[in-house]
């Protein structure tokens, strides 16, 4: 949970911005309303080649994103941010996994709602669902 929307007290304790979101989520539980969370994970505040290197590009440019095939220098962006997630990679697929797992299971999520959906299952030219 964004540690900037969580209450003052919540933000003195480390595990603060935790706690309280679970909190919410089994308030909203007793009263019978399910949470679902809308997720980004076709694309990253990186933005295209130009952009600052502040996360996956530094830990393995050519696997977390789509290049161009013809010059990988330069991104795929079918999301209109520079840059697009490649799915298709084994560690990106299972970083994604793992977000929604925890999600459901530590902070009891009941679903999600994808950003931009069909992006995730864009390959170079063509759809894989």
């Amino acid at each position: 949970p964004e540690f900037r929307y969580t209450s003052k007290k919540a933000q003195q304790d480390p595990q603060g911005s935790v706690r309280e979101f679970k909190t919410m989520i089994r308030n909203f539980h007793e009263a019978g309303i399910e949470v679902i969370l809308d997720v980004v994970y076709n694309h990253t505040c990186e933005g295209n080649h130009k952009g600052p290197m502040l996360s996956w590009r530094g830990f393995d440019n050519l696997a977390y994103y789509k290049h161009m095939p013809d010059a990988p220098r330069y991104y795929k962006d079918f999301t209109g941010c520079g840059n697009s997630l490649n799915v298709h990679h084994p560690r990106v697929l299972q970083m994604i996994m793992d977000s929604l797992r925890y999600w459901a299971s530590e902070m009891h999520i009941n679903g999600f709602r994808f950003d931009l959906a069909p992006v995730l299952g864009r390959d170079f030219d063509d759809f894989d669902p």
